[in-house]
């Protein structure tokens, strides 16, 4: 049994050396809660505080919307039935 234990607690360490890599966790508010609700799930098993990863500053999904906008490359259709410029 405790082998099995052991084995598991490789594997889950595997999968959050993989979500802790740079433009993983960092990526948006979803990736980075996945990492933390990793840290968790070991801490019930070795007993040891999570040790959650704190946000970044700016996700990286976040700096690539904002790069769009500032570089022009948003862009919207003119509905050609309206004089609205609904997007």
């Amino acid at each position: 049994m405790e082998n099995d234990i052991e084995h598991r607690l490789k594997k889950l360490q595997d999968l959050i050396d993989i979500q802790a890599s740079d433009g993983n966790w960092n990526y948006d508010n979803y990736m980075h809660g996945l990492l933390n609700g990793m840290y968790l799930a070991r801490s019930v098993f070795d007993d040891n505080y999570p040790g959650f990863k704190d946000p970044p500053n700016l996700f990286i999904k976040d700096k690539e919307i904002l790069d769009k906008i500032n570089n022009g490359g948003i862009s919207y259709e003119k509905n050609s039935t309206s004089d609205s410029n609904e997007i």
